[in-house]
């Protein structure tokens, strides 16, 4: 079992097992790999659940249900993207 500190708002430590990575923003609309990004989003989801009462506690919810949605728009504008390119081309040879 890996242990991960999750750093609060007020700055106390604390360590709790299968934390997930600590990811900015910035690094999610950065990714364009689908797959890690679910499996990012499951990581977080499952850690979510699991620690919903001491996360509240430390005032840090707020905080990974960001990054969580933060990644989740990101596959979801990655997988339009893919929905649009298929269409174009699929367009493009019909119109040849």
């Amino acid at each position: 079992m890996s242990y991960n500190t999750v750093i609060s708002s007020k700055d106390s430590n604390i360590n709790l097992p299968n934390a997930p990575i600590t990811i900015s923003l910035d690094q999610i609309m950065d990714m364009t790999n689908i797959t890690q990004l679910k499996t990012l989003e499951k990581q977080y989801d499952e850690f979510i659940d699991k620690y919903t009462i001491i996360l509240s506690l430390y005032d840090i919810m707020d905080k990974y249900l960001d990054i969580r949605d933060a990644i989740t728009i990101r596959i979801t504008q990655l997988l339009r993207q893919k929905r649009v390119a298929i269409l174009n081309s699929t367009y493009q040879l019909t119109n040849l």
